[in-house]
C-alpha cells in the first residue's frame, strides 16, 4: 500500500490526523493517521516535487517536475 517510488514530500495537515504524501511515482496520497488507511488523491503525469498546506488549512499546493503547480481544496 501506498508509493511504488521516491517519496519527495510530506506534510501533516492541521488536524492533526492526516499526513500527504508526494512521490516520483507520479502520485498524491492521503494517509489517515488514526485509521491506518490511505487514498490517492491525485494522479499526475509527472512526479510530484513539493507539497504545502494553506495558512487556514483549507487548501493542499503541489508542484511538479514539469514546474506546474496543482491546488486542491481540503475537505475533512
Amino acid at each position: 500500500e501506498g508509493h511504488t517510488d521516491y517519496v519527495n514530500a510530506v506534510i501533516v495537515m492541521s488536524d492533526g490526523k492526516h499526513v500527504v504524501s508526494g512521490s516520483r511515482d507520479n502520485t498524491i496520497v492521503i494517509w489517515d493517521i488514526q485509521g491506518c488507511n490511505s487514498r490517492t488523491l491525485f494522479w499526475n503525469d509527472c512526479g510530484i516535487l513539493s507539497l504545502s498546506i494553506s495558512k487556514d488549512g483549507n487548501w493542499i499546493i503541489a508542484g511538479d517536475e514539469k514546474g506546474r503547480v496543482w491546488i486542491f481544496e481540503w475537505m475533512n
